[in-house]
């Protein structure tokens, strides 16, 4: 390496930061010394984008509190399986949930389960949000989403898209889509997104919303990509205009992962939850890492009130559309 003038006072800088991010924890650990574990419950299984966070940020977050950070994996039923783990989980507050919305339970569910949405939980952190692709087969008669949007809605019914299943986040992506636009296709529910977007690119799919780590299949030719689903551009991709962009003004519609903690965790221990995670979220080492997701914004620091917030707009956003577009659960 090549250590110029300006590269020491870089190297200096960064030494000054990490000096004061250590600072800025210190107190945390302290209070922290002696607890027990603390656990992160993730929906998905492990590999998975929100397995890949969840351990990144049980490692610094361990560091920042002085205790072990266990990441357990409770899958199926569209998080509901982990929801419910967290919610019986005791003592309330170690254990939290990761949870990625959209995120909808479904009403008739709702009686027969020791939470009523998450907005029952009590709020911690805001982490990141994670935007999508829209991407149709290789030989689809559009270039662009204008085209997209003109042929779906002169052939309402005769295109198909693809999810993980019904009310996966994929899934309500392209519903928010096809109310935006005015239009009508059949959605093909599979076990998982990957099995989607394989069918996607083999051409027995139409269109689908897939992550930005998909672009690979773009370079290969297999698929092609109309837009990004945040309102500004993945960097990963900078050629690839957003839906906001092309025509769908303000259409917005990302992953959004938070942090939750049983109801009845005591509102001192959400407080230094909720400071220790932010503290993470402006440690370099720890964005690195998630970079390679692709299309992640890191969210800025914020307290439990506005997670709440965040959580009750987004349950409330993603239920009503349920309710427009009659999406029936199995």
């Amino acid at each position: 390496m090549n250590f110029s003038r300006s590269a020491f006072h870089t190297t200096r800088r960064k030494v000054v930061l990490a000096g004061g991010f250590a600072t800025l924890l210190a107190p945390l650990a302290a209070v922290a010394q002696g607890e027990k574990p603390l656990s992160i419950v993730v929906a998905y299984p492990a590999g998975s984008a929100a397995d890949v966070m969840a351990r990144a940020l049980g490692h610094e977050l361990g560091q920042v509190l002085n205790v072990p950070v266990i990441v357990e994996n409770k899958t199926g039923a569209n998080q509901i399986v982990a929801a419910t783990y967290v919610a019986r989980a005791q003592p309330a507050g170690r254990t939290l949930f990761l949870a990625a919305m959209p995120s909808v339970i479904p009403p008739a569910l709702q009686g027969k389960l020791p939470f009523a949405g998450l907005s029952d939980f009590a709020p911690v952190a805001s982490l990141l949000t994670i935007q999508a692709l829209l991407a149709v087969r290789a030989d689809f008669p559009a270039k662009d989403i204008g085209e997209f949007v003109s042929t779906l809605k002169a052939n309402p019914g005769k295109y198909s898209y693809g999810s993980a299943g019904v009310g996966s986040p994929l899934h309500l992506f392209c519903e928010e889509l096809n109310a935006a636009i005015g239009a009508k296709s059949i959605h093909v529910p599979y076990g998982s997104g990957q099995a989607a977007l394989l069918e996607l690119t083999a051409g027995r799919l139409d269109y689908a919303m897939v992550p930005v780590s998909a672009h690979d299949f773009v370079a290969s030719g297999k698929l092609k990509v109309l837009g990004t689903t945040g309102l500004e551009r993945a960097p990963e991709l900078p050629e690839v205009p957003s839906l906001h962009e092309g025509g769908l003004k303000g259409f917005e519609a990302t992953f959004t992962y938070v942090l939750l903690a049983g109801r009845e965790t005591p509102q001192d221990e959400v407080g230094q939850l909720n400071k220790a995670i932010n503290a993470v979220k402006q440690n370099p080492g720890f964005v690195a890492k998630l970079k390679t997701l692709g299309g992640i914004k890191i969210s800025k620091a914020s307290d439990p009130n506005e997670t709440r917030a965040l959580v009750s707009r987004e349950e409330k956003r993603w239920n009503d559309l349920v309710k427009v577009r009659k999406i029936e659960f199995n």
